[in-house]
């Protein structure tokens, strides 16, 4: 193999096949905002986000609208799926 063909031996072109990844925890879950929130929960395994969470969630939106996200990423969990719709709300990306 010639060096010109072995990629390791060519000096990196910047920018090239870069990616940059956000990660996002969910925001404030319901039942660590009001711990009696799970005895009239419907589904008391997977709390949603209490108001603070959807006042987090909508924030962390605004400040990544600024960026060019392709896509918007998420467990099944609800509090993160409902952290990712409003980043995908306000950045115009899809939700997968």
């Amino acid at each position: 193999m010639t060096p010109s063909a072995d990629p390791a031996s060519r000096p990196p072109i910047p920018g090239a096949g870069l990616e940059t990844i956000f990660l996002l925890r969910h925001g404030l879950r319901a039942d660590f905002e009001d711990a009696s929130w799970v005895r009239t929960a419907k589904r008391p395994a997977d709390p949603p986000l209490s108001e603070a969470g959807r006042r987090q969630a909508a924030e962390a939106g605004r400040f990544l609208a600024r960026e060019s996200l392709r896509a918007v990423f998420c467990s099944p969990f609800w509090r993160c799926v409902e952290t990712a719709d409003a980043l995908a709300v306000s950045s115009g990306a899809p939700l997968r």
